[in-house]
Parts: C-alpha cells; sequence; structure tokens
C-alpha cells in the first residue's frame, strides 16, 4: 500500500480573502464536506490538496482528525504495548489491529 497523505487534515471551510470571504464552489456547507491537507494558517489555506470529500460534514470531521488519531494510536502501542504486562492486553491487540487496517495492513 501506498502512505496516506500526510496529515495534519483540516475540514474545509469558507476562505478568508483580502475582499473578505470566498465562497468556494457550491457553497460553504459544499465546503464543510471537503478534507484538505496542508491546510495552514500563513497562506489562508490557499495551497491545500483534496483529500476527500464526505457524505455529510460529520463525516468530514471524522475524517480531518484521522492521521492525529492514527499517530495517537502508534505513540499508545509504542508506550504500553511493549511491557510485558500489557502487550497481550485485549485493548492494545485492538489498538495493533486499528493501526494496522488503517495501513492497508493484515491485522
Amino acid at each position: 500500500m501506498t502512505a496516506h497523505t500526510p496529515g495534519p487534515w483540516a475540514q474545509g471551510r469558507v476562505l478568508k480573502t483580502t475582499r473578505g470571504e470566498s465562497r468556494l464552489r457550491s457553497g460553504e456547507a459544499e465546503e464543510r464536506r471537503r478534507v484538505f491537507a496542508n491546510f495552514t494558517e500563513l497562506d489562508g489555506g490557499r495551497g491545500r490538496r483534496l483529500v476527500a470529500i464526505c457524505e455529510n460534514e460529520e463525516d468530514a470531521r471524522f475524517v480531518a482528525v484521522a492521521p492525529t488519531m492514527l499517530a495517537a494510536l502508534e505513540a499508545i502501542v509504542g508506550a504500553y504495548g511493549n511491557e510485558h504486562a500489557t502487550r497481550d492486553a485485549p485493548i492494545v491487540k485492538d489498538a495493533r489491529a486499528a493501526i494496522a487496517k488503517a495501513k492497508g495492513e493484515s491485522a
């Protein structure tokens, strides 16, 4: 599997311009269904890359935090999953399975 688009990702929003708010594509509601990479405040989001278009705003919000959640799971498994007492704990197994699924590997 190829690597996912590096995070952080951000849910779409109406961008600010020197002339005020810019309505993108088909409006603000449509914009909030999109998830972007490279969304920085420094360029006002203009260097962003589309990652996903979701069915609704709530899904986009969840998808936008996927790289952060993956990194958090990897850190938790790294910190606690290698200790003898917790290595085989069900929660660590679940975390490892979720990481493998996110990376397209077999659990």
